[in-house]
């Protein structure tokens, strides 16, 4: 499009590490582009581009003022969110208020410059996956202990690196209601009250 006398067109190409080819991306896509590749200004649709892939950005402007066209060209490479690692929740079955459940982190791996790593903890209902309730804040802890309440529940993490760039993973949970107490259970628990009163 003209602007002020000026055209511009863009073009986008995404580097293969170790070969020459570049593959162009389609910038007319408005899956990829919002702005689309002839305007001054290039906009791109949030999760168009790949983490850990270079791109090269080129720009071509002409205006008949002008004796030739203006080129510019920029060679970026996106972050790439942590990879590698998972998550293990053991036991993967117990029961509201009676088991702590174990929820390990580990093995995630990134580029040292995108370090520390950060961990942010929670659950929802396998029924609503939409609905999750926080276990924690976002902590540089790889490991934590909880209670879930009773149901088939998704347990997940979320692994920032210092970017922002997350990988989400998830683990079923299967959490039953406890059994009704027995009236001597609760004789024994109310004794026991009684016993730490008196201390």
């Amino acid at each position: 499009a003209a602007e002020s006398g000026w055209t511009y067109r863009w073009n986008a190409f995404e580097l293969v590490s170790g070969s020459p080819v570049a593959a162009p991306i389609d910038l007319v896509s408005r899956s990829v582009s919002t702005t689309g590749p002839f305007g001054r200004n290039l906009a791109l649709v949030s999760g168009a581009l790949t983490g850990g892939t270079t791109y090269r950005f080129e720009l071509f402007a002409a205006s008949s003022r002008a004796p030739q066209p203006a080129f510019a060209a920029v060679q970026i490479e996106m972050n790439r969110a942590p990879y590698g690692g998972q998550l293990k929740v053991t036991p993967t079955t117990g029961t509201a208020t009676f088991t702590q459940f174990t929820l390990e982190g580990g093995g995630w791996l990134d580029e040292a410059s995108d370090l520390p790593l950060e961990y942010a903890w929670f659950y929802a209902y396998a029924s609503a996956p939409e609905l999750s309730a926080p276990l924690s804040d976002r902590l540089r802890a790889d490991t934590m202990t909880a209670f879930f309440p009773a149901g088939s529940l998704s347990v997940s993490v979320a692994v920032y690196d210092s970017f922002g760039a997350r990988t989400t993973v998830s683990q079923a949970v299967t959490v039953s209601e406890p059994d009704p107490l027995t009236e001597a259970q609760i004789a024994a628990i109310l004794d026991l009250s009684d016993e730490k009163v008196d201390m």
